[in-house]
């Protein structure tokens, strides 16, 4: 009989990982220890010609809880150093880099934006590989509650052949292929809106699914779904703010915001739109409003961090919204930043606020001001005692570098 005295590492598995089964012997000659520090052992007496298994399993963590996304593990005999790398013909070590696909789905105009019928609408599906090793898309695309008001004028592409796209059959196409670690792929296509004696219930909205999910029954979309939304109407819905959109605000100040409803048809529209202000009241105080500037629409209450507009809107008619905040002390903010967005009641608003975006504005929150000294009556001058201070804070910055590479190097080491 062989004395076996092994050590499994599984420390470069256990940062994107979590174990949930094992270690264990498939006979009792060998026993294997619990797993502290990342490692345990394996020890005993294996009969000449047998074999014996040890086995366990592990299951890979989400994205924020991954270390390297890479699942390196090595045994070694017991007492010895295991090697630094894994090489390719190495049978004591296994590699397995972690894939990361993450998808979304975008809409020019962007989604909540209201369209026309002759307007054209292009789609954006964007697949990205976040991970460390290569990784599939199986993902289907549903056009159902697109296609009963507007045409596919463009089928779906990808932009590289990683992907294959098939073609839209009973108001879906599916998406498939691999992506290696880093690599971004688009799929875009584009629809144009009915005439309007052709639509059907005037709200496209459009969903990214896994193969097999049904289309959803509504055309809504709810947080947390790839979902676009465009509602068909002649009613144009504008937001903005003084000072505008991307300005840095302080403690102190006021911000007003104005929603602008206008109605370019000929006949009366129904208005019914939510302004969400969470990402605003967490930094700020409602001071005035919202109020109508004048009849026809009706603005309810804010509750809940948000507030509605809803009425008739006559034909060629134009109706604002506005109210003001006052943006708090810093101790009293939330996350420094003002998002605001108005969306079509019902529908999920955007996780970000694009750049030129009609419905939705961003205010960052400037830090304050640091006070200043006050005049002891000494003979040290403002220069010199600000070159002193900028000594010590390049000193303090100096000392900072020097221990994160010492850390560096230590850490280094250590693997």
């Amino acid at each position: 009989m062989d004395v076996t005295d092994w050590t499994d590492d599984l420390g470069g598995v256990l940062d994107d990982a979590e174990l949930t089964d094992g270690p264990t012997a498939s006979t009792g000659a060998l026993t294997a220890s619990e797993v502290a520090d990342g490692r345990f052992t394996v020890d005993g007496r294996v009969a000449a010609g047998r074999s014996v298994t040890v086995t366990y399993t592990v299951r890979v963590l989400p994205e924020d809880a991954r270390g390297d996304d890479t699942l390196e593990n090595v045994v070694f005999p017991s007492g010895s150093t295991p090697p630094a790398d894994c090489a390719a013909d190495d049978p004591l070590c296994t590699v397995n880099p972690v894939a990361e696909i993450v998808d979304s789905k975008s809409v020019s105009p962007e989604t909540n934006t209201t369209v026309r019928p002759g307007q054209e609408l292009t789609y954006t599906l964007t697949f990205t590989n976040e991970g460390a090793g290569p990784g599939d898309v199986d993902r289907v695309d549903d056009l159902r509650h697109v296609l009963d008001d507007a045409d596919l004028t463009r089928q779906p592409a990808a932009s590289d052949d990683a992907l294959s796209v098939s073609r839209v059959q009973d108001g879906r196409f599916s998406v498939t292929g691999r992506l290696a670690a880093g690599q971004t792929v688009t799929v875009t296509y584009t629809v144009t809106v009915k005439a309007a004696d052709e639509l059907g219930d005037t709200r496209l909205a459009n969903f990214l699914l896994d193969p097999g999910t049904p289309t959803p029954r509504d055309p809504v979309c709810t947080d947390g779904e790839d979902c676009t939304y465009n509602p068909v109407s002649d009613v144009t819905v504008v937001k903005s703010a003084d000072p505008e959109s991307g300005t840095e605000v302080r403690a102190g100040q006021d911000v007003t915001y104005r929603l602008t409803f206008r109605n370019e048809g000929a006949g009366a529209e129904t208005i019914d739109y939510t302004d969400h202000m969470g990402g605003v009241l967490d930094d700020a105080d409602l001071v005035a409003g919202p109020t109508a500037d004048a009849d026809g629409l009706t603005v309810s209450e804010v509750v809940d961090d948000r507030f509605s507009v809803s009425g008739e809107l006559a034909g060629g008619r134009t109706v604002a919204v506005t109210y003001t905040v006052t943006v708090r002390e810093d101790e009293d903010q939330g996350d420094h930043d003002l998002g605001n967005v108005v969306t079509v009641t019902g529908q999920a608003p955007a996780d970000t606020c694009p750049q030129g975006s009609l419905l939705c504005t961003e205010h960052p929150v400037g830090s304050p001001s640091p006070p200043l000294l006050a005049y002891t009556g000494s003979g040290l001058t403002a220069v010199a005692l600000v070159t002193g201070l900028g000594l010590l804070v390049c000193g303090a910055g100096a000392l900072l570098l020097a221990r994160h590479s010492r850390n560096g190097r230590r850490l280094q080491a250590g693997l």
